[in-house]
């Protein structure tokens, strides 16, 4: 491989890395560390919460911040829009871009600023540190590890009215409420149990998993702060 080639190879896998470890949680390693990665507006008369950001490396850290709404959350056409007016986009996240100091904490202040609508509202915050210059004599790469966070602003009367149907090896579930549910701590128990994996439906979502045909399926669902546990 050519100099060139490698080189191109090295930033693609960078990228890759770097795209990765946004949709995934912070390693113990990693220099920037958030104090939550969802903030829930459950209580409709909430619209304020502080996420805080800490510098856990040895370096000044820069870190920008871009807010944006999510369209058809958890469908095949979901997408993200961001808009530059608070006010249009419904929610505010300040500061838009800040300086932290090695072992330095400050407060990313998120609030909603639109009423509950008639269903979930739901945002994606990326908090991410900017790639500085590297001094080497040599090729190097600097990987630098942001956040992805969920924001949700529930409506006035959230009710996630969750349904679930056994077809074939598949159990389908399907949300005909105003708000998502989580599904956690799922498992499947025959000879002995199995785990089966989390999900978060939306508003009129649906989500398929195999499963066992004869077991019972049981899960923790949550909607806002309540937790229930269902079997299905």
């Amino acid at each position: 491989m050519n100099g060139n080639l490698g080189s191109r190879a090295r930033r693609a896998g960078a990228a890759g890395l770097l795209a990765a470890a946004l949709a995934w949680p912070l390693p113990a390693n990693a220099t920037l560390g958030v104090s939550m990665v969802i903030v829930d507006f459950a209580d409709p008369a909430r619209r304020v919460s502080d996420v805080e950001l800490e510098n856990k490396g040895k370096d000044r850290l820069y870190v920008t911040v871009e807010p944006s709404r999510v369209v058809n959350p958890g469908a095949a056409g979901e997408r993200r829009v961001q808009e530059p007016d608070p006010e249009k986009l419904g929610l505010l996240v300040s500061p838009a871009r800040l300086v932290l100091e090695p072992g330095e904490r400050k407060l990313l202040r998120i609030v909603a600023t639109g009423e509950p609508a008639a269903e979930d509202r739901v945002y994606r915050v990326l908090v991410k540190p900017v790639v500085g210059r590297v001094k080497s004599d040599t090729t190097a790469i600097k990987v630098l590890v942001g956040f992805d966070l969920l924001v949700i602003q529930r409506p006035a009367q959230p009710q996630a009215a969750l349904t679930a149907q056994r077809q074939g090896g598949f159990l389908v579930f399907r949300n005909a409420g105003n708000t998502n549910a989580l599904l956690f701590d799922g498992k499947q128990c025959a000879a002995r149990c199995q785990p089966i994996e989390t999900k978060r439906i939306y508003a009129g979502g649906e989500w398929r998993v195999r499963v066992a045909p004869a077991a019972k399926v049981t899960y923790k669902v949550q909607t806002g702060n309540k937790v229930e546990v269902r079997d299905f």
